[in-house]
């Protein structure tokens, strides 16, 4: 500034040390001064000041000498200006802060306060000259744009949202937010990384494929937009979704690209998971509609099995040692036995047919299989089996585990044509947390897991994903029903249990079957040697509505030694209880029939004969039958066919229960 008195002279000649004089000149030129101009004394005291200084403090000369200006300065301010001042003074050097400054008005406003001393001519420092400037506006507007960048990257940071610039002509990153930087696990401190150093960041997978829409983009000078994958140093993986627009000078000529980057990680695993779940409903969904038509066939196949096996055991026992009739009835009852098994394993498509629950020793079914396997093993197969030698027991059914191992090794075996490794192995396992599998969660606990794993052709994606699909198969026709796995899942899930299953064109599959592990011991092996018990002319409230069956269940009871009344409906067996209920000793009835059902006839009886044992026979049973028939008081509950010692097992344990 040219009236400034340093550089009007350089050492303040003598008429300057007149106080009068100096007060003269000195608001000669600092009343035009658009700022608060002063004079002070090495010690800080006020000397002189324009006009301006009296309007904004309020205060005469005479009063601002007798005040500490330090105490005009705000709280917040006021260290780091006096500590300035300080500094200035025992150096010698210019004077220069910034600081909030308490007006008449009470207000504080921010000035910059520019400083510098005055000599005289030995060099010796008399005065300051201080010139504060009102910088209050722009002081407010830095602090609004602060505040604003605080909150963007706030919101930032909360949406997993950064942004970038891109300059064209460079090739180089020229801004990025902090989310970006924390988002890519770049190093602020460090500034902005090069385009190669970003670009080693994208997954290998998807890096050309990025690269090359992002320049597609910059020649049609369009808007980029991309999803793909970054990998962070630790190796974290991050799905990332990225739109950036396109900038141009004044002359129209691309300059950069301004964009986003957003972590969509979070969304990517949900979908994903969402897939899963959706997938295993869909397949949820299959299971309970092949369920339903398994059951309707199994009730009404089991009807006709019983009178196979009724009149096969008859036929049996009444036919001569050696006669060929003999070995015809033997092999009736083999051919229903087989019949019976084949609708034992179309019941297991439905998750209402839970089979047999008992301890099983899943060692030795494994081991039982493997040998059954080598047995058929082609000769360019080679089998490789491991399992602990001790006892592993889940819950379930022996023969439903024979059948999901059989399944496994078969489909291994197949996938092999060329030759090849089938690797099978036992092990235990402890989950911690939760896992998720590819069909089903395993919770916290003890698991036994039996891998079946081969070196075959393997399976894409698509086929992966519909093999546990009911009638889905990629053989040939002829060579399978595409019921195997669905088998399967069918028995895995059922017994609690879940399945993981991984594969990939040319390199083989391999199958985890995972079943919770028991602390229980095995059950005693049955004795079916021994002879059925017989009855002692206990009569018997027999009803069916299917005549021929009810006929050969009459004889089967007969020849067992009791007293069958037989009765084809069930309201007229309700009447002839009714008028006599202590003529009956037991009763054995079907379950669907029309009008009253067997459920509803044994609620019936109960009311009037508590201590009646009564047995319930059905072609297709499931939990919510057996919740019915035990709460309408039914002592057990049977499902057809049944063979003759079946039945005298059941009756004599239900008699000698309620004796």
């Amino acid at each position: 500034m040219e009236n400034e008195p340093s550089r009007v002279v350089d050492a303040l000649p003598g008429w300057w040390l007149s106080s009068s004089a100096r007060e003269h000149h000195f608001h000669s030129v600092g009343d035009d001064i658009p700022g608060l101009a002063s004079l002070m004394t090495p010690a800080g005291e006020v000397e002189i000041v324009n006009r301006q200084v009296l309007e904004y403090f309020g205060a005469t000369l005479e009063e601002l000498k007798g005040r500490a200006m330090a105490d005009t300065v705000h709280p917040d301010d006021r260290a780091d200006v006096v500590g300035a001042w300080r500094g200035a003074v025992e150096t010698g050097h210019p004077y220069d802060v910034e600081g909030r400054l308490r007006g008449a008005d009470g207000i504080y406003r921010w000035f910059h306060t520019h400083g510098f001393p005055l000599r005289d001519t030995d060099g010796r420092i008399v005065l300051w000259y201080l010139l504060q400037t009102d910088v209050d506006d722009r002081k407010q507007a830095e602090e609004k744009l602060q505040r604003s960048e605080a909150y963007l990257a706030e919101a930032q940071r909360l949406t997993h949202v950064g942004s970038s610039a891109f300059d064209i002509a460079t090739r180089t990153l020229v801004y990025l937010s902090q989310e970006h930087f924390r988002m890519f696990g770049f190093d602020p401190d460090a500034g902005i990384p090069s385009f190669e150093v970003a670009r080693q960041r994208l997954h290998p997978e998807d890096r050309d494929r990025v690269l090359e829409t992002f320049d597609r983009a910059v020649n049609e000078r369009t808007d980029f937009e991309a999803d793909h994958r970054i990998v962070l140093p630790d190796g974290t993986l991050k799905y990332i979704h990225v739109i950036a627009h396109p900038a141009f000078n004044a002359s129209g000529d691309l300059v950069e690209y301004v964009g986003t980057v957003m972590d969509v990680t979070e969304r990517k695993l949900a979908e994903a998971e969402r897939e899963r779940l959706e997938q295993r409903l869909r397949q949820a969904a299959k299971m309970e509609a092949v369920g339903r038509l398994a059951g309707g066939v199994a009730h009404d196949f089991n009807n006709v099995l019983a009178g196979v096996f009724a009149y096969g055991e008859m036929l049996v026992e009444e036919t001569p040692v050696g006669s060929p009739l003999k070995r015809y009835a033997q092999n009736v009852l083999t051919a229903a036995t087989r019949g019976r098994a084949l609708v034992e394993q179309i019941l297991a498509y439905s998750r209402s047919q839970r089979g047999k629950r008992a301890p099983v020793d899943l060692a030795h079914v494994v081991s039982e299989t493997l040998e059954l396997v080598r047995g058929s093993l082609p000769a360019n197969i080679r089998l490789e089996a491991s399992a602990p030698k001790l006892p592993l027991v889940v819950i379930g059914d022996a023969t439903h585990m024979h059948q999901v191992v059989t399944n496994l090794c078969s489909n291994a075996i197949q996938a092999m044509s060329g030759g090849g490794t089938l690797r099978v192995a036992l092990e235990t396992t402890d989950v911690s947390d939760e896992r998720a599998l590819s069909h089903g969660t395993l919770a916290p606990g003890r698991y036994v897991c039996v891998t079946v794993e081969d070196s075959g052709a393997g399976m894409d994606e698509p086929t992966l994903s519909r093999i546990f699909e009911p009638f889905f198969t990629t053989k040939e026709i002829g060579q399978g029903t595409g019921l195997g796995l669905a088998l399967v899942y069918a028995i895995v899930t059922d017994a609690g249990g879940a399945i993981d299953v991984k594969s990939a064109p040319g390199q083989g599959t391999t199958f985890a079957i995972y079943g919770p592990l028991e602390e229980v011991a095995l059950a005693a092996a049955d004795n079916t040697a021994a002879a059925p018990p017989r009855g002692h002319g206990e009569r018997v409230l027999l009803v069916d509505d299917e005549a021929t069956l009810l006929a050969a269940t009459a004889e089967v009871l007969s020849r067992l030694g009791y007293q069958p009344v037989s009765f084809s409906d069930s309201h007229a067996a309700l009447a002839a209880f009714e008028a006599a209920p202590e003529r009956f000793d037991v009763v054995v009835t079907d379950e669907v029939m029309p009008g009253l059902t067997g459920t509803g006839l044994a609620s019936a009886l109960r009311r009037q004969r508590p201590d009646l044992p009564i047995v319930l026979v059905s072609g297709y049973s499931g939990p919510l039958l057996t919740q019915q028939a035990f709460a309408a008081g039914v002592s057990e509950l049977l499902t057809k066919p049944l063979q003759s010692r079946e039945i005298a097992t059941t009756l004599a344990r239900v008699l000698r229960r309620m004796a």
